[in-house]
């Protein structure tokens, strides 16, 4: 019988690395005889921390794993902190880094490891097939590593056979253990600490948790559109001349959507944000969309209604001699900063004034629970087939 279980900070095999705000989630349980081809898998409760068990439906989608490793078995001597990119559960998160490997940002603490080591890694777990059907006696068809892996030990992928991982004690730069294209049972005790030497642990324990989506960086859009979070950029494409809904999230009973209609080079595929409405429970309560001021510089011609519970407001800042129009609008807990330009990757001025454009900017990042495209770019949400379609340029 199988209980979800968070974690309690208080017992030594579970105690994270960090203060969690919000408890993790128990999804999985590991041994040196059970990691990968001999790990059970299937739907909770987990109640059971004794016996090794991967749960398919203990939590919800987010963006951060927590591993701990006990090689006595009760006391934590290492915790790697795993985060991703977007949004995923952690079933759907297995079988996607095992198909197409998943880029990591690691942290590794604990009293084995020393100084804390912070770097970003790619994490496949195995490359062979894993998780097949919706439970089963073993998680990965074929082998399974657990774990960090630096830029000097490359892929973590314990299916070695296909050429796209190492095993541990073949490379240094490794966090963790598994089955390295043997058996469970073979060699499953070797505790990795970051070098080929190793620690026997036939009494090994490490716990999985999953957490939440991290939180919000700023966002901004830019271009012709670029969506840029967290330092990492992605195009997409949208329908022309069409408001398009990019954003949705709610407060205090009223639902809120930004929406975006762009223009097209046909030639070149690229497009730019002509208009942006944000609307209330449906409504238009804001829109911005560009023209030109009376000395030629894009402009934005703006409407609002405070009433729908949004409220805007005109800025003027950067220096004198080159001062630069913000408008700035508070919609639902939504901040944004809205600024119009000319299309600069164009010499001609006809085609800056052609293609000019609204910029737009989250700067406190997405309000919690929020869906829809942008929220699937930033990674708060996990990315649908429709959103899949819009990153591939028509061109």
């Amino acid at each position: 019988m199988y209980t979800v279980h968070t974690m309690p900070l208080a017992m030594p095999l579970e105690k994270a690395s960090k203060d969690l705000s919000v408890p993790n989630t128990l999804f999985g349980v590991l041994t040196s005889t059970s990691m990968a081809e001999d790990l059970p898998y299937g739907p909770g409760p987990l109640t059971d921390t004794a016996s090794a068990y991967f749960c398919t439906d203990c939590s919800s989608a987010g963006t951060t794993w927590t591993q701990t490793f006990a090689c006595d078995g009760s006391t934590v001597d290492m915790t790697i902190e795993y985060v991703f990119d977007s949004a995923m559960t952690p079933f759907d998160r297995i079988k996607y880094c095992s198909d197409y490997g998943c880029t990591v940002d690691y942290t590794v603490s604990g009293t084995s490891v020393g100084t804390t080591e912070k770097f970003t890694g790619n994490f496949w777990f195995s490359s062979g097939t894993v998780g097949s059907s919706s439970s089963g006696s073993g998680l990965a068809s074929d082998d399974g590593l657990w774990g960090a892996g630096t830029s000097q030990f490359g892929i973590v992928d314990g299916e070695t056979g296909g050429g796209n991982g190492y095993c541990p004690w073949s490379k240094s730069g490794f966090y963790g253990f598994g089955n390295c294209n043997k058996y469970d049972s073979y060699k499953g005790s070797y505790m990795f600490y970051g070098s080929t030497s190793y620690t026997t642990c036939p009494n090994l324990m490490s716990m999985l948790y999953a957490g939440p989506a991290v939180a919000s960086a700023p966002v901004s859009v830019h271009g012709d559109p670029m969506f840029q979070h967290d330092g990492k950029g992605q195009h997409f494409w949208l329908k022309e001349h069409v408001l398009s809904e990019l954003l949705s999230w709610s407060k205090d009973g009223h639902k809120y959507t930004l929406h975006g209609k762009v223009i097209a080079n046909t030639e070149t595929g690229h497009q730019w944000f002509k208009q942006i409405v944000l609307k209330s429970d449906d409504i238009e309560a804001f829109s911005a969309s560009m023209t030109r001021a009376d000395d030629l510089k894009p402009t934005l011609l703006t409407s609002s209604n405070s009433s729908l519970g949004v409220d805007s407001q005109l800025k003027v800042e950067g220096h004198e001699s080159n001062p630069k129009s913000v408008t700035y609008v508070d919609a639902g807990g939504m901040k944004f900063a809205l600024t119009a330009e000319g299309a600069h990757k164009y010499s001609d001025s006809v085609q800056q004034e052609k293609y000019s454009h609204v910029n737009v900017k989250m700067p406190e990042g997405l309000v919690k629970d929020a869906t829809g495209l942008f929220a699937e770019l930033a990674g708060a949400q996990p990315m649908s087939d429709a959103t899949k379609a819009l990153l591939r340029s028509p061109k």
